[in-house]
This record gives C-alpha cells, sequence and structure tokens, in this order.
C-alpha cells in the first residue's frame, strides 16, 4: 500500500513538474513577455515623427495617422546579430511639443551596462497582428521583417482604419533612468493613391477601380525595393471606389494599398494582366454620343521613362487629370474590364525630382524606407482623351 501510494506521488510530482515546464515555454511568446517584475524596468519616454505629418494626432482614420496603440519590441545586438529579448507595450500616448509628432512611455528593463547594446523596433497599430504571430525569444530581426504579414480579413473591403506603421531606433547602449529615444521616422506600411480631377468642366469622375491589389503585405520592409511576402495567386484583389464626391470631384485619403512589384510587358499594347493598376471611369460634359455614358481608361503606375515601377509603402501616388476631351479617334471602354484588358493611357513624360529647398538632383527611386524627402512629377505630353500628371511624395512631405 505504500508503495502504491509513493509511485502515486511520483507520478504527482512528474506531472506537475511537466505543467511548470509548458508553462515557461509558452512565457516565451512575445504577448505574455512583457516588463516582470515593475522594480526591475524603468519609464522611457519616446518621441516620434509620424509619416507626411498632419496637424495632430487625432485625424480620420482614413487619414492613416491615427494612432491606436504601439508596441515596442527591444532586440539585442551583438556579433550573432539582432535577436529579439523583450516586448513593451507603449502608453500615455500624445501629441508631441511639435505638430506631427507624438510621446508615449514604455517600460524597459533597466541595464547599467553602457557595454551592452540594443534596437528598438516600433510598432503602430498592429497589436492583433503581433500576438497571432508569436515573436520567440532569441529571433533574429531579419527573420521577423521577413515574416511579420499583414493579411486583410475582408477580401474587397477597402481600407477603414488606422495604417500599420514602423520605425526603429539606431543602436542604443543600456538602458537607464536617464534614457529617452527620439529621432525615430514612423513609415507607413502602405501606398497611398489619390486620383484628382481638374478637367471637371468637361469631364466628372465617377469611380475608381484598383485591378490586383495585394491581400497582403509586409509590416517592415527589408529593402529599399518593394518588400513583399511569398505570394499565391489568390493574394490579388480588386477594389472598386464607386463613390466619388463632385466637389471637389476627386478621391484622397481613400485608397491604401500594400507594396506591389513593378509590373512586365514587352509591348505596351499587351498590357500586363497581373500589375497592379487603376481603371478611372467618368462621363463626358460634351463630345460622346451619349453623355450618359460613363466610359472607363486604364492607368499603369509609370516612372519618368515609361517604364511600369512598382508601388512602394509610405509613398503617396496623385493621379491628376489635368485635361479630358471625348475624341473619336481614341479608345473609349464601357465597362471596367475592357479598360483593363487594353493598353493604359501612357503618354510621352517628362519628369523631374526637387529637395526639400527646390534644388533639382538626379532622378532616381523612391525609397520605402523613407529617408530624404523627394518629389516626383510626371509630366504627360502628347494627345489623348484623358491627359494627367503623376506625382510621387516620399515620407518627409505631407501625404
Amino acid at each position: 500500500m505504500k508503495r502504491k501510494r509513493k509511485q502515486a506521488n511520483q507520478l504527482l510530482f512528474f506531472l506537475s513538474a511537466t505543467i511548470v515546464l509548458i508553462s515557461f515555454g509558452a512565457c516565451l511568446k512575445s504577448k505574455d513577455n512583457l516588463i516582470l517584475p515593475t522594480e526591475e524596468a524603468v519609464s522611457v519616454t519616446f518621441s516620434l515623427k509620424l509619416p507626411g505629418s498632419h496637424m495632430g494626432i487625432k485625424t480620420y482614420a482614413i487619414s492613416g495617422d491615427e494612432v491606436q496603440e504601439v508596441d515596442v519590441l527591444v532586440f539585442t545586438v551583438d556579433d550573432d546579430g539582432e535577436k529579439f529579448s523583450y516586448h513593451s507595450i507603449g502608453k500615455d500616448i500624445q501629441i508631441g511639443d511639435n505638430p506631427g509628432k507624438i510621446d508615449f512611455t514604455a517600460s524597459l528593463r533597466r541595464d547599467e551596462n553602457i557595454s551592452n547594446e540594443y534596437r528598438l523596433v516600433v510598432l503602430l497599430n498592429v497589436r492583433q497582428e503581433l500576438n497571432a504571430y508569436g515573436i520567440n525569444i532569441g529571433q533574429t530581426k531579419t527573420y521577423f521583417e521577413n515574416n511579420f504579414i499583414h493579411t486583410k480579413e475582408i477580401p474587397t473591403d477597402n481600407w477603414d482604419g488606422p495604417l500599420p506603421m514602423w520605425g526603429e531606433s539606431d543602436i542604443i547602449t543600456g538602458v537607464g533612468s536617464s534614457t529617452e529615444i527620439t529621432g525615430i521616422d514612423l513609415l507607413r506600411s502602405m501606398a497611398g493613391v489619390d486620383v484628382i480631377n481638374e478637367a471637371d468642366a468637361n469631364f466628372t469622375l465617377t469611380e475608381v477601380i484598383v485591378f490586383n491589389s495585394k491581400k497582403k503585405g509586409l509590416i517592415i520592409p527589408n529593402s529599399d525595393s518593394p518588400s513583399l511576402p511569398s505570394f499565391t495567386a489568390g493574394d490579388n484583389e480588386t477594389l472598386e471606389y464607386n463613390t466619388v464626391p463632385l466637389t471637389p470631384n476627386e478621391l484622397k485619403n481613400e485608397i491604401y494599398l500594400f507594396e506591389a512589384a513593378a509590373g512586365s510587358e514587352s509591348n505596351p499594347e499587351d498590357p500586363d494582366p497581373n500589375a497592379t493598376a487603376l481603371v478611372i471611369g467618368g462621363k463626358f460634359t460634351s463630345g460622346p454620343p451619349d453623355p450618359d455614358v460613363t466610359y472607363y481608361y486604364r492607368i499603369d503606375f509609370r516612372n519618368d521613362l515609361g517604364e511600369l515601377m512598382p508601388l512602394l509603402r509610405n509613398n503617396r501616388y496623385v493621379i491628376n487629370i489635368k485635361t479630358a476631351n471625348y475624341d473619336n479617334g481614341q479608345d473609349h471602354f464601357e465597362t471596367p474590364m475592357e479598360a483593363f484588358q487594353e493598353r493604359s493611357l501612357t503618354p510621352t513624360a517628362i519628369a523631374y525630382k526637387t529637395d526639400n529647398r527646390h534644388n533639382f538632383v538626379p532622378i532616381g527611386r523612391p525609397s520605402n524606407r523613407g529617408r530624404p524627402a523627394m518629389r516626383e512629377e510626371i509630366v504627360p505630353q502628347g494627345g489623348s482623351a484623358i491627359k494627367y500628371t503623376i506625382t510621387t511624395t516620399t515620407s518627409g512631405e505631407n501625404q
């Protein structure tokens, strides 16, 4: 009898130990690895710059600058690279002393050893995705960047919430009561697209359709070219914007897209069916046989050389319709799909870039890591029913 009781006690001890080990393993996930206990932590103030800053933090969600939640991931830095250590939640979020900046506090683990190096990654509006991902202690930052993916939950649903944003600090040494974090520029994880109609005397913009919009994207950029997760055939969708205000006749701060690679084509007459492209629809006041008919036109995203270009995060692409005249010699399409399957409006274009001081600088490609503020305007020339410009604004200018 005693032997059976001893065996039962041993079994109970083994089961208890197993439960403790399982519980400990679960705590290695980021959502459970917060600052504990409080006496080991120090409150650190962060001051960050919002991308393309508007006046203040409390703006419409669709503007992309509303901040609902802030998370800070701490990575250790050593000869073996940058590895995840712990996760802290930002608190006391408020407007900074200067417009376009936000301040918040986060508890970081005290470390008075200035030989220890850290990098802080700041994430906005992605806590649900972060908890679902469950980053492990020791996971490299490179692996995290390549695998932390935002996926739209509702297909074909237009974006209607705060946009995901990311930023990271320079390497810091130690963490103490005097530690403050400044100088982090936040980048949106998506590209914005506006369509503005300046030719409203003769043309009314009524619809904008986005073909081959991506349903998912990386939250953190891993290069200066499009940072793309692996895609499958079902990862494209069509977005429809059927309500365009009449006064002013434009669609602004409504279209937000994940990054997309440039399309490919050997002949503009044979457009890429897989490229991310717009189709605009509208009615002419005069000229067509029936002014009540809506006509559609494809617009590809092209650079100053006329080449298809990628959509990059933290960039805003403004399609500005300058003139619109119905011309019987031009192709006009009465359905969006017909327009998408035909060649894009591709007028000959010239381009220039200016820096913040309006000095001409060499033409290059915008960076999705959003360093210097640059502005590229592509100005069309030549005949077309719709004449337009494309302006690309990168981080640093109002978006």
